[in-house]
């Protein structure tokens, strides 16, 4: 099999789940109006990811495996890694602020480094870029996800 270089993963809900799960407006604001929000935040993703030049995976509700977001992740990049990529850098749609420059640092990092990760102001992450000799996929699906610990 032909190796391939990095893929991008886009790793989200679709518009309905999302707003069924996140009160993306705040409070009383409506599931429609969140829908809306859901659904241009994920296609400004979809835009951004394109214009990168990589590879753009998108894995969804519809195509994620696992019962838990840590096991759906990894599921994902596993299953990106079995495609023939060597490293995968996986964005979720929900960074309003992401923008191209930061995947094609994550690109760059990743020439000098095996993991390379975004952080957020929350403790969390935005980007999460690792090459496939750095992936071990039980330790990463236990990661403390949906927490402010995950950078930590």
């Amino acid at each position: 099999m032909e190796v391939k270089k990095t893929a991008l993963l886009v790793f989200t809900r679709t518009a309905a789940n999302e707003a069924k799960h996140k009160n993306l407006l705040g409070e009383g604001s409506s599931r429609n109006q969140n829908f809306v929000i859901a659904k241009q935040l994920i296609e400004k993703t979809k835009g951004i990811a394109s214009q990168s030049g990589l590879d753009v995976i998108v894995c969804n509700d519809f195509n994620q495996k696992g019962e838990t977001f840590g096991q759906r992740l990894s599921n994902a990049i596993a299953d990106s890694f079995a495609r023939g990529y060597d490293s995968v850098i996986a964005i979720g749609s929900d960074t309003p602020a992401l923008n191209v420059s930061h995947i094609n640092e994550a690109v760059k990092s990743l020439q000098n480094q095996n993991v390379v990760l975004g952080p957020s102001t929350d403790g969390g992450v935005y980007l999460i870029g690792m090459h496939q000799n750095a992936f071990c996929p039980n330790s990463f699906e236990n990661l403390p996800w949906l927490t402010g610990l995950v950078h930590k």
